[in-house]
């Protein structure tokens, strides 16, 4: 994932991602790289950030 996004223009997209792809260098190179936001899946063995999520909602 982190090799497309290099190549990908995502400006003003949301980019989407199931969990296998939720990692901290997806992220990064969805904001640094493509210039774009995304909304990333959470699952619940991600413990305390999971919880925060939960407790925020």
């Amino acid at each position: 994932m982190q090799k497309v996004m290099k190549q990908a223009g995502c400006r003003g997209c949301i980019v989407t991602a199931d969990a296998m792809n939720t990692q901290k260098a997806t992220a990064e190179a969805i904001i640094k790289q493509a210039r774009g936001d995304y909304c990333l899946a959470l699952e619940g063995n991600h413990g305390a950030i999971c919880q925060e999520v939960e407790e925020y909602t």
